[in-house]
C-alpha cells in the first residue's frame, strides 16, 4: 500500500505539472541589432535576432542574398567580402528580418560604393520650386526668434531648438510633421546656443534630445557650451541645471585654451559622432570623428566645469562663475577617427568665410555648412563644402542656388524680404535637407522656418 501511494502521487504531481504549466508565448516580432551595416573587405560584425515578446527563445537561420559581397554564419556574425550590397536576414517562426550591408572591397575597376558618398553639386544647382520646399512656414514656441538646430526622427516628428538672447532659457519644440506649427515645447536653462541638435528615437521608445550644455553667460546670451548632453524630450519639462542626462565633455584644448561651443552631429546607420568645436583665440573650427559605439561605452569619471553666469540677462543675476562637479564619460578617452580644422576664410570664394551654420557626419564624410542672411552687402547666401576624415576637400564650397532669385523666394512665400538665414543640415537615406530661418511678413516678430530637401540617390 505505501509504494501504490507513493506510484499515485508521483502519478497526480505529473498530472498537475503538466495541465498548470503556461503554454510558451507566440512570436510577435522579430528584429536585428542593425538594419544597416559598412563594412571594408574582411571586416565582421556580430547581429543579434531579437525576438517579442523577449521571453521567447528563438533559433534563427542566416542567410546573405550574395555571399560575394558579404557572408553570414550560423550565430550571426558577418564578414564582408568585396564591393557592394547584400541583405542578411535572421529567419525564426516564420518571421524575417534583415539587415542591409554595405561593402567596400578591392575589386579592381568597381566603383566604391557604401561609404556614404554623396555628390550634391547638380541639385544644389537647382532654382528654388516647390518641389524643392520640404517644409515651410513652420512657426515655434518663441514667433520672434529664429531656429539654431532642428531635426527629425520620421515624417511625423520634428524637433526645434532655439535660444533667445534676452532670455537665459533656451527652448525645444515639437513639431508633428513639415510646414506645421509647434504643438509643445520643453525649457532648458543655460544649456547653450543650440546650434546643433540630434534627435533620436530610442530602443526604448522614448525621444532623446544631443545638444551642447554647460553655456556660459555672453552678450548675447548662453553659449560657447562645455559639454554635450543626450537629455529627454519631455513636453513641458524644464531642465534647469545647465546639464542633464548622459553627458560627454572634450578634455582636450588648443594653445593651452580649452574646447569650447562643442556641437554635435550623429550618423545611426554608419555608428560615427562629429563633434565640432572652437578654441579662445583661433579663427578655425575644429573636427573630431569618433565611434558612436564607444562613445556611448565610455566609462563615467567626475569632471569640473567652470561656468559664467548673469550679468548680461534680466533675472539671471550679478557676473559670477561656477564650478560643476558631476559624472560624464571623457571624449578625450575614446579613439579618434578622424580629425582636421576648417580656418576661417580669408575672402568670400573662401570656405567659412561666412558663419558656420551646421555640420553633419554622413558615412567617411563630413558636411561642412556656412550662410549668412540678407544685409546690405550680399543677399542671402548659403554654401556647402564636404570632407574626408583627413581634411581633405572632396566636394568643393558649392552654393546653394536656391537663394538667388529673392523674387521666386518672395513669390512662394518662403520669406518676405529674401532674408533666408542658413540654420542646421542634416541627411537621411540619400536626401539632403537644408533649413533656413526668414521672415514671414515686415514684422521681425513673426518668424518662419522653412527647409529645402534635396535628393542626392
Amino acid at each position: 500500500m505505501k509504494l501504490h501511494g507513493i506510484i499515485f502521487a508521483s502519478a497526480l504531481s505529473l498530472f498537475c505539472t503538466a495541465a498548470c504549466e503556461k503554454p510558451d508565448p507566440a512570436l510577435e516580432s522579430l528584429s536585428l541589432t542593425r538594419t544597416s551595416l559598412y563594412l571594408d573587405a574582411g571586416e565582421t560584425a556580430q547581429l543579434v535576432a531579437v525576438p517579442s515578446p523577449s521571453s521567447v527563445l528563438i533559433s534563427p537561420t542566416w542567410s546573405s542574398s550574395d555571399a560575394s559581397v558579404a557572408t553570414v554564419n550560423a550565430s550571426g556574425l558577418v564578414r564582408g567580402v568585396d564591393t557592394g550590397t547584400a541583405v542578411i536576414s535572421a529567419t525564426a517562426g516564420g518571421m524575417v528580418a534583415e539587415c542591409t550591408v554595405n561593402v567596400k572591397g578591392n575589386s579592381p575597376g568597381t566603383e566604391v560604393t557604401g561609404d556614404g558618398w554623396l555628390d550634391p553639386r547638380d541639385a544644389l544647382s537647382l532654382p528654388l520650386s516647390a518641389a524643392l520646399i520640404h517644409s515651410l512656414g513652420t512657426q515655434l514656441y518663441r514667433r520672434g526668434n529664429v531656429m539654431q538646430g532642428w531635426d527629425f526622427t520620421d515624417a511625423g516628428h520634428y524637433y526645434y531648438a532655439q535660444a533667445p538672447s534676452a532670455l537665459y532659457s533656451q527652448y525645444v519644440s515639437f513639431v508633428p510633421g513639415p510646414g506645421a506649427s509647434h504643438s509643445n515645447f520643453m525649457t532648458l536653462e543655460r544649456f547653450g546656443h543650440m546650434t546643433q541638435i540630434v534627435a533620436e528615437k530610442a530602443s526604448d521608445g522614448k525621444t532623446y534630445i544631443w545638444c551642447n550644455s554647460n553655456g556660459q553667460a555672453l552678450s548675447d546670451g548662453y553659449g560657447n557650451s562645455w559639454s554635450v548632453s543626450r537629455i529627454e524630450y519631455v513636453p513641458g519639462g524644464i531642465y534647469s541645471g545647465g546639464y542633464a542626462g548622459d553627458t560627454w565633455v572634450m578634455d582636450k584644448s588648443y594653445g593651452g585654451k580649452r574646447f569650447y561651443d562643442l556641437q554635435v552631429s550623429i550618423d545611426f546607420d554608419y555608428r560615427r559622432m562629429l563633434i565640432g568645436a572652437r578654441a579662445a583665440g583661433a579663427a578655425i573650427r575644429f573636427h573630431w570623428v569618433f565611434d558612436l559605439d564607444e562613445v556611448l561605452s565610455l566609462p563615467l569619471k567626475e569632471v569640473s566645469v567652470t561656468v559664467a553666469l548673469g550679468g548680461y540677462i534680466s533675472g539671471d543675476g550679478e557676473a559670477r562663475s561656477e564650478v560643476r562637479t558631476f559624472m560624464a564619460r571623457d571624449l578625450g578617452d575614446a579613439e579618434v577617427l578622424g580629425y582636421f580644422e576648417v580656418p576661417r576664410g580669408a575672402d568670400p570664394s573662401k570656405t567659412y568665410y561666412y558663419s558656420h551654420q551646421g555640420h553633419e557626419v554622413h558615412g567617411d564624410y563630413v558636411w561642412f555648412y556656412e550662410g549668412e542672411a540678407l544685409t546690405a552687402d550680399h543677399p542671402s547666401v548659403a554654401f556647402i563644402t564636404v570632407y574626408d576624415y583627413s581634411g581633405n576637400v572632396v566636394i568643393p564650397r558649392t552654393e546653394v542656388a536656391a537663394l538667388r532669385d529673392s523674387n521666386a523666394m518672395r513669390s512662394m512665400g518662403f520669406t518676405y524680404d529674401g532674408s533666408a538665414e542658413a540654420e542646421s543640415m542634416k541627411i537621411k537615406d540619400g536626401v539632403l535637407y537644408l533649413g533656413f530661418a526668414c521672415h514671414s511678413s515686415a514684422a521681425s516678430s513673426n518668424r518662419i522656418q522653412n527647409i529645402l530637401k534635396y535628393d542626392l540617390k
